[in-house]
């Protein structure tokens, strides 16, 4: 079980709301391999405590192999499509707008954490121009 599953009955105390967070910095980091991590330094930066966040990930079991291995495979694709995608900046920033912004419905995309921690600091500032509704 995840996320709302592995939830269950829990109190708020026992874990972070990920609705609550601040929306920048992002306080995880995915890595190549799909692992969710804590980023101690953007919790820090936001007065987050970080232990919180890493036992949320717990809680939630965000690190269930399933989810981790989806997660890799969606980066895997990222890094496919960037190598499609060449050299224009234009495209790449269109492409990065489309990966990273909600649909009409107002819906992030799905594995918006692994895209985001993929772009980086282009993908802060592709996020940093559109309305903060998105988190």
């Amino acid at each position: 079980m995840s996320c709302g599953q592995a939830k269950t009955n829990l109190s708020e105390d026992a874990f972070v709301d990920p609705r609550t967070l601040p929306e920048f910095p992002s306080l995880v980091r995915v890595g190549a391999n799909g692992l969710l991590e804590v980023d101690d330094d953007a919790c820090q930066a936001t007065g987050v405590v970080a232990d919180r966040v890493s036992r949320t990930i717990d809680i939630l079991n965000l690190n269930a192999e399933r989810l981790q291995l989806a997660r890799q495979k969606w980066r895997d694709a990222l890094v496919e499509a960037a190598h499609r995608a060449g050299g224009d900046a234009a495209k790449l920033h269109a492409w990065i707008r489309a990966v990273l912004t909600p649909d009409d419905d107002s819906r992030l995309p799905r594995f918006f954490t692994t895209s985001r921690c993929y772009f980086g600091p282009l993908g802060e500032r592709v996020l940093d121009v559109h309305p903060r509704a998105w988190v």
